[in-house]
């Protein structure tokens, strides 16, 4: 697909965007309401357990579309509309949200955020809970490093490594995460495209220290990471899907509550008037 073809491609899906976004402002199901842009159903079911049903509207919808969304529609609507939205490397490499309606995650993503600051059996529930001793989310991040280090380099250098042709929970149960080398080989491998050069990644790697290793860490990655360990200890007989869903649906206000992206919502709620959150119990 060529860039002509792709920009209009994209200048469509905005104009789609804006249209359904305006209907809903005319719609019963937004009176009163606050919509909420976020970024996929995963998004919308956590986020349907932290905010108030009576005062939101969760609309799933592709990442590329918020800013233009959020930046046409506050010229009508300037308080009752915001965007809840995955970091990805903004919060590693100090990039402020672009506008004060859009939120960024704590951690790299909802799946790391998720997981921050909680063990595991917080957030798995009654059914997985006696599976979980021995699992640590910054031990398995530590072990993820590696791979977290050339996706950040990735995202900022614009080396076309296809991560999407790999599987986690193989290459962590065959041991590669461990093997920054082998690891580097095998990521070039399935990506045909990519410039990627080991000296440069070795240089970027040194020069990007970072205080928060969940900033760069994918939640696909730690949940792929977090299910090989549950399985093992369980047997076998486990699907990741429902693992995933039950992480998701026990996402509760109380853990919520504990971090800085409830605390920012809380301080727009305020200035804007307006009362979205759910209290914790």
């Amino acid at each position: 697909m060529n860039n002509t073809i792709r920009s209009e491609i994209i200048r469509h899906g905005q104009g789609a965007a804006l249209s359904e976004v305006y209907l809903l402002f005319q719609s019963r199901d937004l009176r009163n309401k606050v919509l909420v842009l976020v970024e996929g159903p995963d998004d919308k079911l956590v986020y349907s357990n932290v905010l108030k049903e009576d005062a939101v509207y969760l609309l799933p919808k592709n990442i590329s579309f918020h800013q233009i969304v959020l930046s046409e529609v506050e010229k009508k609507f300037p308080t009752r509309i915001i965007s809840l939205r995955d970091a990805d490397f903004n919060n590693a490499n100090l990039n402020p949200p672009p506008c004060a309606s859009m939120f960024f995650t704590d951690a790299h993503d909802l799946e790391t955020m998720i997981c921050q600051n909680h063990c595991i059996g917080e957030i798995v529930g009654e059914e997985y809970n006696s599976y979980c001793d021995g699992i640590d989310i910054y031990q398995l991040s530590e072990i993820l490093k590696d791979y977290s280090y050339m996706k950040w380099y990735n995202y900022n250098n614009h080396r076309n490594l296809a991560f999407k042709n790999l599987n986690t929970i193989s290459l962590y149960e065959e041991g590669l995460l461990g093997q920054r080398d082998k690891l580097f080989v095998k990521v070039k491998g399935v990506s045909p495209n990519n410039t990627a050069k080991q000296e440069e990644l070795d240089s970027f790697q040194n020069s990007h220290s970072i205080v928060e290793i969940l900033s760069i860490t994918n939640g696909h990655d730690l949940m792929d990471c977090v299910y090989c360990e549950i399985q093992k200890r369980k047997g076998g007989n486990l699907l990741k899907k429902n693992l995933k869903k039950t992480i998701l649906s026990n996402y509760s206000v109380q853990l919520f509550c504990g971090t800085y992206l409830y605390s920012k919502l809380a301080q727009w709620c305020n200035n804007n008037n307006q009362n979205i959150l759910r209290l914790p119990s």
